[in-house]
């Protein structure tokens, strides 16, 4: 037969037995290995509410002065409910924001905040990935922004199909320094005649960066030995350098990317039926993103407080390509070439009828340009291209800056 076990109320129970069997009250106290306050006590509880009060006590305090209020818990519930996909930190620094000088109730710890949105379900559990090794190189030499319009990113998100089964494809332009969302562009295909009118466009309203980057697709490069396109041409006419990320690398654009990743949340799941009505709810995200959503990467300001209009406008007629004066300059000819000791050099057919330079480089090569940007590396014994391998590897180091 098993022991009966015996809760603390059982105890507390028998030790009342004892006072009532005539048990003076320290000897119950030594004999259940209590303090005698402790031992008055039960028995005051006892005498006030009966057999209820031997039960187990809450040991919250009865009054807590940090308690949040339910006035302020309606007020974060409210804010959550407009914007579902901001976390604590958003939500309260647009509180604090709108709120500032106003005399209103503070909000809590940011803890308190996302324990008050879990509590409701509105927050949802993010697997977390495995970490990479940490690599201590720097990005292939790409361009560090310092100002507005230094850099601009441009990428198409990922396409996804409408309701009515057409595929979008969304174009994006971010200033890299102030995350200011230049343009969201529903487009149904990854053309250059469909982006550059939007190019122009943005170039009209907000003035000429110093380099884009972009990945290595179209219309951004050109699968050639030069990679230039009719886009990246463009771009160099207009003193824009031309800036790619090295192949399977997107953590080279990281900032435009983690962008994408909200805009994919926020604006495609679900889908909108059809092209316009898509647009439409990318340009209410864009305001959003621009002027009410505050952005941890720069100390939780919004993208439009910081973001100026470039000084550099967008010429009424784009100027040709120009080389110093002691670069020898070759014009491209109507099959796509250049002739270049009895060789004919092909750089593509988007370079027919423009000039090129041609400068020496190092003790073997000779190195092509297409305004600023090196494009291709002749090996000077031979007088041919040389490889692509080669061309990508030696002008990775050759690339000159955008000017300041």
């Amino acid at each position: 037969m098993p022991f009966k076990e015996s809760s603390p109320t059982d105890q507390r129970l028998a030790f009342l037995q004892l006072l009532e069997g005539g048990m003076s009250h320290s000897e119950a106290c030594r004999y259940f290995g209590i303090s005698r306050p402790t031992g008055y006590k039960i028995l005051g509880r006892y005498q006030k509410e009966g057999v209820q009060g031997l039960l187990d006590q809450s040991r919250a305090p009865h009054h807590s002065p940090q308690t949040t209020s339910q006035t302020v818990i309606d007020q974060i519930l409210e804010l959550k409910a407009k914007h579902p996909y901001w976390g604590p930190k958003k939500l309260k620094a647009v509180h604090q924001t709108r709120t500032t000088g106003m005399g209103c109730e503070p909000w809590p710890s940011l803890t308190t905040i996302g324990t008050i949105l879990k509590t409701r379900g509105l927050v949802k559990s993010r697997t977390r990935r495995g970490s990479c090794p940490a690599i201590n190189t720097p990005l292939s030499g790409l361009t560090q922004p310092h100002c507005p319009n230094h850099v601009w990113s441009v990428d198409y998100k990922g396409h996804f199909s409408l309701g009515d089964g057409n595929i979008c494809y969304p174009l994006t332009m971010t200033d890299n320094e102030t995350r200011f969302l230049l343009r969201c562009q529903a487009l149904p295909d990854v053309t250059y005649e469909r982006a550059w009118p939007y190019f122009v466009g943005a170039f009209r309203e907000f003035g000429l960066p110093q380099v884009i980057r972009s990945d290595n697709g179209a219309p951004f490069a050109a699968n050639s030995i030069t990679g230039v396109s009719r886009l990246s041409l463009n771009l160099l006419k207009l003193g824009i350098l031309p800036e790619r990320i090295a192949p399977g690398k997107p953590q080279q654009n990281g900032r435009h990317e983690r962008m994408h990743r909200t805009l994919k949340a926020e604006t495609t799941i679900p889908p909108r039926y059809e092209m316009s009505a898509q647009q439409r709810r990318f340009d209410a995200w864009r305001q959003e993103y621009n002027e009410i959503r505050p952005h941890e990467g720069i100390a939780m300001a919004t993208p439009a407080s910081l973001f100026t209009v470039s000084p550099r406008c967008y010429p009424s007629r784009p100027p040709e390509l120009e080389y110093p004066g002691g670069m020898k300059v070759m014009r491209v000819r109507p099959n796509g070439c250049i002739r270049w000791k009895g060789n004919e050099l092909y750089l593509g057919e988007v370079l027919c009828g423009e000039p090129v330079g041609i400068d020496h480089y190092a003790a073997q090569y000779q190195a092509i340009y297409v305004g600023q940007l090196p494009i291709a590396l002749i090996i000077e014994e031979t007088g041919i291209l040389a490889s692509r391998t080669k061309t990508h590897d030696q002008l990775r180091l050759l690339r000159v800056p955008a000017s300041d």
